[in-house]
C-alpha cells in the first residue's frame, strides 16, 4: 500500500510539473499572438520583440520535451549508448568551458581541477556530458553566492568526477529523494524552471555506464555530487 501511495504521489507530482512548465510558455505565447493580431501588431518594433519572445519560449520548451522523451525511453528499457574509449582529461576540458561561462555569468566563482593524466573510460560522450551538465545546472540553480567547483580523481578501479557548490545544502530527509523524477525539495533556488528530472536522468545514465552517483550534503554546507565511472577495461 505504501508503494502504491508513493507511485500515485509521483504521478500526481509529475503531471502538476508538466502542466506548469508547459502551460507557462504556452500562456506567454498566446498573449503575444493576441497582441500581434491587434493594432499594436502592425508596429514593426513591437512585432519583432514579440516574435523574439515567442522564439525564446519555444526554445525553452524543447529541452523539457527532450527530458520527457528520455525518461519515457528509459522507463521502457529503450536507452541505447554509443560507448567509445575516451581520454577523460581531454573530454572534460572540452565539456566544461561553456559551464564556466554559465557559472560566472550567474555571479559565482568557478574552480576546475582536472588532472592531465586521468585514465580512459568507455563512455557515450554526449550522454555523459549531459550527466555533468545536469549536475552543474543543478548547482547553479541552487547557489546564490559563493561558487561551483568541478574536480576529478582516479584510483585503480574508477574515476570520480565531483561537482561541489556553496548552496544552502540539502536536508538529510530529502537526500534520498532528490534523484526521484519530478521531485522538488524545499530548498530555495534561483529559478523554478524545469521539470525536476535532471538528477534522475543523470543517475540513470551513470548507472547505464556501470557507474553511480553519490551525494554529500548538509544544510548550510553546500552539496557535492560525485559521478563514479569504471576505468576502461574494468
Amino acid at each position: 500500500a505504501a508503494r502504491l501511495q508513493s507511485l500515485e504521489e509521483m504521478r500526481r507530482r509529475s503531471l502538476a510539473n508538466i502542466v506548469h512548465e508547459l502551460g507557462r510558455p504556452l500562456g506567454a505565447m498566446k498573449a503575444a499572438v493576441q497582441v500581434l493580431r491587434g493594432p499594436s501588431g502592425e508596429d514593426a518594433a513591437v512585432r519583432e520583440e514579440l516574435l523574439g519572445g515567442v522564439e525564446h519560449e519555444l526554445s525553452g520548451m524543447e529541452p523539457l520535451l527532450n527530458d520527457l522523451l528520455q525518461l519515457h525511453a528509459e522507463a521502457g528499457g529503450e536507452r541505447r549508448l554509443d560507448r567509445r574509449v575516451v581520454n577523460l582529461s581531454e573530454w572534460l576540458n572540452e565539456v566544461l568551458p561553456p559551464w564556466r561561462e554559465a557559472v560566472t555569468a550567474a555571479g559565482l566563482d568557478w574552480v576546475a581541477d582536472i588532472p592531465p593524466d586521468l585514465p580512459e573510460a568507455s563512455i557515450d560522450a554526449p550522454r555523459m556530458a549531459q550527466v555533468v551538465g545536469n549536475l552543474l545546472s543543478n548547482a547553479v540553480k541552487y547557489t546564490t553566492s559563493g561558487g561551483v567547483a568541478v574536480f576529478a580523481t582516479a584510483d585503480d578501479r574508477e574515476v570520480k568526477i565531483s561537482v561541489a557548490d556553496t548552496g544552502p545544502g540539502i536536508a538529510p530527509g530529502e537526500q534520498g529523494r532528490v534523484f526521484e523524477p519530478f521531485y522538488r525539495g524545499t530548498t530555495p533556488q534561483r529559478t523554478t524552471e524545469g521539470l525536476g528530472v535532471g538528477l534522475a536522468i543523470a543517475r540513470g545514465l551513470a548507472e547505464a555506464h556501470g557507474g553511480r552517483i553519490t551525494l554529500e550534503s548538509a544544510p548550510g554546507r553546500g552539496s557535492v555530487f560525485t559521478v563514479y565511472l569504471p576505468r576502461a577495461g574494468r
